[in-house]
């Protein structure tokens, strides 16, 4: 498993070596391409190979408007949407999302097209408090080949996704609290309610956890609550 905090951007590269052809005098000469509406190949989805590696990135997005640069809830989406497809990032997980049902049926409405988004709000206060979601680029991974299961409402979901063939990987999607003394128990629920639904460990943990392991992640250099960092280590061995 690896934890990812603070970290843009990850690659996932799949080494494939080369095949040659075998030299042949007789060699048959090749088929023509298939004519008329023929099922994608092998590989393909909608007529795009799928990728041998992808880019997983995580922000938070502190909000679902930008109050201060003037941003509606669309702006903004439109902003990731664009991010997304000049990063070629394939899995984006966002936190602080505040978004209620409205909200998401506005910005699913006008970016069904290109991303798959799966949203976790706060069960009691949505637009002001919480809120993660994975964002799925369609025209990197296809999208029904994935599984979605929620740990802890607003705060931390699993993904599970198929990308390639034989590829298959878990990603856990954290938003921490910001009080330190509510972490042992966060991380404790979010370890149980994995255990009870018998998932496996993740492949990769990553988002906003509000809290470092090491003084040196800090400037200037300090320590965070040790019970809050036993707790989420604790939870990551299990």
């Amino acid at each position: 498993m690896l934890l990812l905090t603070d970290c843009p951007m990850l690659s996932l590269d799949i080494y494939r070596p080369p095949v040659y052809p075998c030299p042949s005098v007789h060699a048959p000469p090749k088929e023509p391409p298939p004519q008329g509406n023929a099922p994608p190949q092998a590989g393909q989805h909608n007529g795009f190979p799928k990728k041998a590696n992808i880019n997983i990135a995580s922000l938070n997005v502190n909000s679902a408007t930008a109050a201060r640069e003037d941003m509606s809830c669309i702006d903004k989406w439109a902003m990731i949407n664009c991010t997304i497809r000049n990063k070629k990032i394939a899995i984006l997980a966002l936190q602080e999302m505040h978004l209620d049902q409205t909200l998401l049926d506005q910005v699913v409405a006008c970016f069904r097209k290109n991303l798959k988004i799966i949203n976790s709000p706060h069960p009691v206060n949505p637009k002001a408090s919480a809120g993660i979601a994975f964002v799925i680029n369609k025209d990197l991974i296809c999208p029904k080949e994935f599984a979605v299961s929620k740990l802890v409402p607003g705060r931390a979901i699993m993904l599970r996704v198929k990308w390639l063939e034989t590829c298959t990987m878990s990603i856990i999607n954290i938003y921490a609290p910001h009080n330190q003394n509510e972490q042992p128990n966060f991380w404790a629920n979010a370890g149980t309610k994995r255990c009870i639904l018998h998932l496996p460990l993740p492949d990769f943990v990553l988002g906003d956890f509000n809290i470092t392991k090491d003084a040196i992640d800090w400037a200037p250099a300090h320590h965070d609550d040790t019970t809050a960092i036993e707790a989420m280590r604790e939870t990551h061995r299990k």
